[in-house]
């Protein structure tokens, strides 16, 4: 639902909850999702909507792009489609590389809320090619994509995986492919979605 505030930790501290940390929501658990479609047979990642197809929208995250002082872009970032993209990208040139970064297309909707016209959100989806090579996380992790979790493989998996990456690249004897689950979003009923293009300026939602 968010690049930036991870889901709330009940153990954690008072202070710690509610803020904001890409190195653990955008660059870590988006990133590691986007590693495992590439490594799978792609698939597409909505950012702004909720796991049960609720739209909040991505507004929430504008105040604090650049807000993230880990960033060497920080400070760069405005409060528009195109700044959000370039933040979504930065991160996966990062830590995917940016042969990864090629793969993959971002596309901005709005919702209008039919019961109240003032009510629009922006949600962002994320399409993800797949890989024909292995795409390692920060260099040295690989996740797969298993149904509708993310695993990362460890010891001989990894060899595997390779292996099989190398027979379908080179077409010899390839292993079959399981069929992938097609995730299911349910948006709210709405008149119209549209979809947002060019660089539009996006306002935060009211405190």
């Amino acid at each position: 639902s968010t690049i930036a505030f991870p889901p709330q930790d009940k153990n954690a501290p008072a202070a710690d909850k509610n803020q904001a940390d890409f190195n653990k929501q955008l660059r870590g658990t988006i990133m590691r999702v986007i590693a495992s479609f590439m490594n799978s047979t792609g698939g597409s990642l909505f950012i702004g909507v909720t796991d049960n197809g609720e739209v909040c929208g991505i507004e929430g995250d504008l105040s604090q792009l650049s807000e993230d002082w880990q960033d060497q872009y920080n400070g760069q970032y405005q409060t528009s489609t195109d700044g959000y993209e370039l933040k979504i990208r930065n991160a996966i040139s990062a830590v995917l590389g940016d042969f990864a970064n090629s793969l993959v297309n971002i596309r901005f909707y709005k919702v209008d809320d039919p019961t109240d016209p003032s009510n629009q959100r922006v949600f962002c989806e994320v399409m993800v090619k797949a890989a024909s090579t292995p795409v390692f996380y920060g260099g040295t992790r690989l996740f797969i994509r298993a149904g509708n979790s993310t695993r990362l493989l460890l010891n001989g998996d990894i060899t595997s995986f390779i292996l099989e990456k190398m027979r379908n690249q080179q077409q010899l004897h390839p292993l079959p492919q399981p069929v992938q689950a097609t995730a299911s979003v349910t948006l709210p009923d709405a008149p119209r979605l549209t979809e947002l293009t060019g660089s539009v300026a996006l306002a935060p939602p009211p405190k």
